[in-house]
């Protein structure tokens, strides 16, 4: 990527999978303290919009919440047919 050109980034998208983080931390009632400690991931700046996390950050919450990234995305539901 050129030095200065900013990412493209599907905002509709990034905010889907925020909503979803936030979504699936509340429902086990864990603080973001909580999974930082059992992950050692940002979930702060994931939470917050200033980063994205990887797929390979994305199993390990998966992992964390029980969960499939199947089950992850279904909820997203995200582009439309």
């Amino acid at each position: 990527m050129e030095k200065g050109k900013p990412k493209r980034t599907d905002i509709e998208l990034k905010k889907r999978i925020i909503e979803r983080l936030k979504e699936l931390r509340s429902e086990r009632n864990y603080s973001q303290e909580y999974v930082i400690e059992h992950t050692r991931l940002n979930l702060s700046q994931y939470e917050a919009g200033i980063r994205l996390p990887s797929l390979d950050s994305l199993v390990i919450l998966c992992k964390l919440y029980g969960i499939t990234l199947k089950k992850f995305f279904e909820s997203v539901d995200y582009p439309k047919e």
